[in-house]
């Protein structure tokens, strides 16, 4: 699939999955969106990208407040001007239903 001059979002992006999937779609020539709580993730892997050449941009995500979830979708179009790909890799553990 060729990717280049794609835009990408990507949940869970600072770390994991996601930030493997970052690294690879941006090295393919697609702009990566990236969302996470981990702002210095975030931070380490969107320099990273952009070091190699790539285009990045993140921002903090909760990707459980469904209003935060719109306006990193809004972030996306502004930064990038579209969204051609998503890659939902955000994990969610809630500790009452993982113990009952």
């Amino acid at each position: 699939m060729d990717v280049k001059g794609s835009v990408a979002v990507i949940t869970g992006g600072a770390s994991g999955i996601g930030e493997t999937v970052a690294r690879y779609l941006a090295a393919q020539g697609a702009a990566v969106v990236l969302g996470d709580m981990n702002q210095e993730g975030l931070d380490r892997v969107v320099a990273d990208i952009r070091k190699a050449g790539g285009k990045a941009a993140g921002r903090t995500l909760n990707v459980t407040d469904d209003a935060d979830t719109a306006s990193f979708m809004d972030f996306a179009v502004k930064e990038f001007g579209a969204i051609n790909i998503a890659v939902p890799c955000a994990g969610i553990i809630r500790d009452a239903m993982f113990l009952s």
